[in-house]
């Protein structure tokens, strides 16, 4: 290889030859270094513009795959900040066929067994309030109509009207510690006790 001093019109020109076994040189290829050179400025002059281009594109396609991506999990977010607040029939919708999609679906299936317990919890509530109330309330009116002046009947059912409604102060007193433990600002102290009073107390 080798580089021809200029020639008379003034370009250089680039050989590439061989040896061969004789002795003689053979020439393979020539060009001249002015189109190199020409070629040089071109490269100079489009490669900034097209890396521009590509880091343009790039950056383009990593933003639509990121909001493509990141979408599901912002809306989870969402949905998993309006459960914490006690909206539980928020819904997130499962459209893709992936492991996000099924972890919408898992979401979703979580927020309706929630708000199943808190609404079974909320009757049953009312259910053990309703009973008291109830009792308190008939046995008011039956004193107020009927026996007001059987003094007999009517302390045995005032009597009924104040166990009832101690026994209502009671349950609301427990519903209001179950709902400082469920809130977490009464701590649970373990304690001992016999399992065969508890039932008897209960029975």
């Amino acid at each position: 290889r080798k580089i021809n001093p200029p020639s008379p019109s003034g370009s250089v020109q680039l050989m590439v030859g061989r040896m061969t076994a004789d002795g003689n040189y053979t020439v393979l290829v020539t060009t001249s270094l002015m189109h190199v050179a020409e070629a040089g400025k071109v490269l100079s002059t489009v490669l900034p513009l097209a890396a521009a281009l590509i880091f343009a594109f790039s950056m383009s396609a990593a933003w639509l795959f990121s909001e493509w991506f990141t979408k599901p999990l912002r809306a989870l977010s969402g949905a998993a900040r309006q459960v914490a607040q006690g909206n539980y029939a928020v819904h997130v919708d499962s459209v893709r066929n992936d492991e996000l999609g099924d972890l919408a679906q898992e979401f979703n299936h979580m927020a309706k067994e929630v708000q199943h317990a808190s609404q079974m919890q909320r009757d049953l509530l009312a259910n053990v309030l309703r009973t008291p109330l109830t009792l308190i309330k008939g046995y008011a009116e039956t004193v107020r109509d009927l026996t007001g002046d059987d003094k007999k009947h009517r302390d045995e059912q005032l009597n009924i009207i104040v166990d009832e409604t101690d026994r209502l102060t009671a349950l609301v007193s427990s519903v209001m510690e179950l709902s400082k433990v469920t809130s977490g600002a009464l701590k649970c102290e373990k304690v001992h006790f016999d399992m065969g009073q508890l039932c008897d107390e209960v029975s």
